[in-house]
């Protein structure tokens, strides 16, 4: 029979006042006494439960919701915390996930220069497609231009001279 290797663990959290002061080896007063010197709200989690890191903490400090060791420990968290969200934003522009703000503008400024000349280019592109026309033709010619505009836009193509109407 093979001989049960696992121990105990110790929780993360404790339900009642009671189980924190029996994990930390002291009375439930003292206990007390830490919530009112808790005014960071650190010893309890948003159940109301006591928080095992935090229970040690105080504990270190004799009660006080500060300390050195507590800054300290708080400042590190904070490094580590700052590290891995600067390793995510590098992890997203190497997978392509977050372009620079630059490279943002660049594009929009590109796109814009496109929709430009291609609606600088209307006025002589125009009169010879809609020359001897009837007004219904016309309109229709205009919007497929327009149409034609907005989708170098969207998609930032590449603006050609040639009409995107064929003279019918």
């Amino acid at each position: 029979m093979a001989k049960n290797t696992e121990t105990k663990k110790t929780p993360d959290v404790f339900k009642t006042r009671r189980e924190a002061a029996a994990y930390l080896g002291v009375s439930e007063r003292t206990i007390s006494n830490y919530l009112k010197n808790d005014t960071e709200g650190v010893l309890k989690n948003a159940k109301g439960y006591y928080i095992r890191n935090s229970l040690d903490r105080f504990k270190e400090n004799n009660g006080a919701a500060g300390g050195p060791k507590t800054r300290v420990i708080s400042a590190e968290a904070d490094i580590k915390e700052f590290k891995y969200k600067l390793m995510q934003r590098e992890l997203e522009i190497e997978e392509g996930r977050l372009v620079s703000r630059e490279d943002v503008e660049k594009e929009s400024i590109k796109k814009i220069l496109m929709v430009k000349r291609v609606l600088l280019g209307l006025p002589r592109k125009l009169p010879p497609l809609l020359k001897n026309k009837p007004t219904r033709k016309m309109q229709d010619i205009i919007r497929a231009e327009i149409i034609h505009c907005i989708n170098i836009f969207a998609k930032g193509e590449a603006a050609t001279d040639g009409s995107s109407n064929k003279k019918k």
